[in-house]
C-alpha cells in the first residue's frame, strides 16, 4: 500500500523548499535527482480508467520498471492505493509476473492485447528521506515537468510526502510545517487523472449529494467518525472543483456548504469522546469561518434565483426592476468572488491539513464506545428538544425559529450518519417527517435572510423609485407566514 500526501507548489517556491533549515535536521543522506520518463496504457475503451487502475512503463536511468496501481481512496490531498511495481526488459509491457494476482482479473489476455499508449509524463524529481521525528520516515520527493497528451502539455509541479514509517498523521504534521512557510495546495488528482483529462477533455460536472457510508452499529466511534469526515471532505472537494470552473450553477456551492455543515455537527456531537478535544475546537472554528465565507454566497444564491423572481413576480411591473435586479446581481457577485478567495486562501488549505491530520489520528484510535451506543443517546436528547421547540413554533420569534431549525437539522445529520444501519420503514418516515419540518423553517429562514440581504442595499439606493420598489419587496416578505407541522414526533427508529 503506498500512502502519499500530494501537495501542488508554485515553481519558484520548489527550489528552496529542499533548502529550507525546516527539512535540514532531519534529513538522512544526500538528495538525489532521477530523470523520470513515464508512458501510460489503456484500451480504446478506457477500461482501465473505469476500474480505477493505472498501467505505467518508466524509464528511470537505464532500467524500465512496470508499475500498476489500483484501489484505495483518495481524500484531502492524501492518496493510498495498491501499487505493484516490478523491472522489465524494455519498452514493453509484461504480464507474466501477474499470473495468480488480483491484477489478473482485470488485466486479462483477451484486454492486454488491446492496450496501447494513452499520454506520457517527463519530469525530473529530487528525492529527499527525512525522520522529523522517531519512528517516522518519510521521503520527500519534488517533481518538476510535464504531461503530454493529444499535442497539448499541461506542466507538473507537485511535492509528494511519502510514508515509509510512522502513523499517517506524521504526513500531515509535516505539510502543516511546511505550509506556514510555502504557498501549498492538496491535490487530489494524480498524474494519470490529469493525463486522461488532457487526453479526452473533461466530462462537465454535476453536482453530486453526499451518500452516507455504510456505518455498522457496533463500529468504534473514531473509526466510524474518521469514516464519516473522510466521507464529507471528499463531497465537498468534489463539488469544489465544480464550484470553482461552473460558478453559474448555484447547486455546487450548496453541497459544499452542506458538506461544511455535516462536518461541524459531527465534530460538535461527538468530540467529548474523541482525541484531541482542543484540536476539535479549532477546527470547528475554522469550519465556521469556511461556512460564513460560502454562506454569504449561498444567501445571496438562493435570494437572486429563488427568491427574488417570486417576490418581483407577486409586487408587479415597476420601472426600477431592471436598475435594482442588476445592483443585486452585483452584490451577489461580489459575495461569489469572496467566496471564492475564501478557498484559495492559505488559511482553507491549513484547515484542510489540520482535518486531514485528524483523520488519520481518529482511523488509529481506540474507542471507548461503539458508534450505536454514542449516537443512541444523541438521538433521543435531540428529538426531545426539536419537540418541544416545535410546540411553541408560532409563539416564538424569528431567532428562536432558526435555532430549532438548527436542531432539525443536527438530529437529521445524525440519523443520516447511521442511516445503512439503521435502515427500515421506521427510519425512513422518521427522516421525511424530519425533512418536512426543515424544509417549512428553512422557507422561514430564507424570507428572513432575503429581507436582510435587501435591508443592505436600502441605505445605496439614492434614486427615489429604487427605494420605494426595495420597501415594497421587503414589505411583502414580512407579510409572508410560514406553517410549521406540529405532528407529533414519529416513533423512534434507534430503539
Amino acid at each position: 500500500m503506498e500512502i502519499e500526501l500530494k501537495l501542488a507548489i508554485d515553481p519558484g517556491d520548489a527550489a528552496r523548499l529542499l533548502k529550507d533549515p525546516l527539512l535540514k535536521p532531519a534529513t538522512r543522506g544526500a538528495s538525489r535527482q532521477t530523470e523520470l520518463a513515464n508512458i501510460y496504457f489503456d484500451t480504446p475503451e478506457r477500461e482501465l480508467q473505469q476500474a480505477r487502475i493505472g498501467l505505467r512503463l518508466r524509464r528511470d536511468g537505464e532500467q524500465w520498471l512496470q508499475t500498476i496501481k489500483g484501489g484505495g481512496q483518495v481524500s484531502g490531498g492524501l492518496h493510498a492505493r495498491q501499487e505493484l511495481e516490478f523491472a522489465v526488459a524494455g519498452r514493453a509491457l509484461e504480464f507474466a509476473a501477474l499470473d495468480g494476482s488480483e491484477w489478473s482479473e482485470i488485466l486479462t489476455p483477451e484486454r492486454t492485447a488491446r492496450l496501447q499508449p494513452v499520454f506520457s509524463t517527463d519530469f525530473q524529481r529530487t528525492i529527499r528521506l527525512i525522520r522529523p521525528a522517531p519512528g517516522v520516515e518519510i521521503e520527500v520527493a519534488i517533481d518538476r515537468g510535464d504531461i503530454s497528451a493529444a499535442g497539448q502539455n499541461d506542466p507538473i509541479c507537485e511535492i509528494e510526502l511519502e510514508l515509509k514509517d510512522g502513523p499517517v498523521s506524521a504526513l500531515f504534521d509535516l505539510a502543516l510545517q511546511l505550509a506556514e512557510r510555502f504557498e501549498l495546495r492538496l491535490e487530489n488528482a494524480s498524474k494519470a487523472e490529469r493525463g486522461y483529462r488532457l487526453a479526452y477533455g473533461t466530462a462537465p460536472r454535476v453536482p453530486g449529494k453526499w451518500a452516507p457510508p455504510a456505518i455498522a452499529a457496533q463500529t468504534a466511534l473514531p473509526e466510524a467518525v474518521a469514516t464519516l469526515a473522510y466521507g464529507l471532505l471528499a463531497h465537498y472537494q468534489d463539488n469544489e472543483k465544480g464550484f470553482l470552473g461552473a460558478a453559474e450553477n448555484p447547486e455546487f456551492l450548496h453541497q459544499m456548504r452542506v458538506a461544511i455543515r455535516r462536518l461541524r455537527v459531527l465534530l460538535g456531537l461527538f468530540a467529548a469522546d474523541l482525541p484531541e478535544p482542543d484540536t476539535v475546537t479549532s477546527l470547528r472554528g475554522e469550519l465556521r469561518w469556511l461556512g460564513n465565507e460560502l454562506g454569504r454566497a449561498r444567501d445571496w444564491d438562493v435570494l437572486l434565483n429563488d427568491t427574488l423572481p417570486t417576490v418581483l413576480k407577486a409586487v408587479g411591473d415597476h420601472p426600477a426592476q431592471a436598475r435594482l435586479h442588476a445592483r443585486l446581481a452585483a452584490a451577489g457577485f461580489a459575495a461569489q468572488q469572496a467566496a471564492r478567495e475564501a478557498v484559495g486562501s492559505m488559511r482553507y488549505q491549513r484547515l484542510l491539513l489540520g482535518l486531514g491530520r485528524w483523520c488519520a489520528l481518529l482511523a488509529a484510535a481506540d474507542g471507548p464506545a461503539s458508534f450505536g451506543d454514542a449516537a443512541a443517546p444523541l438521538l433521543g436528547k435531540y428529538s426531545r428538544r426539536l419537540g418541544d421547540a416545535l410546540k411553541r413554533a408560532d409563539e416564538t420569534s424569528a431567532a428562536t425559529l432558526h435555532r430549532t431549525r438548527i436542531l432539525a437539522k443536527k438530529l437529521r445529520y445524525l440519523g443520516e450518519f447511521g442511516a445503512l444501519s439503521y435502515a427500515g420503514k421506521r427510519y425512513q418516515r422518521f427522516n421525511h417527517w424530519l425533512q418536512a419540518v426543515q424544509d417549512g423553517l428553512g422557507r422561514h429562514h430564507d424570507q428572513s435572510v432575503a429581507d436582510g440581504l435587501l435591508a443592505t442595499q436600502s441605505a445605496l439606493v439614492r434614486r427615489p423609485d429604487e427605494a420605494e420598489l426595495l420597501g415594497m419587496l421587503r414589505g411583502w416578505l414580512r407579510a409572508q407566514t410560514v406553517s410549521v407541522a406540529h405532528a407529533e414526533l414519529p416513533k423512534p427508529f434507534w430503539k
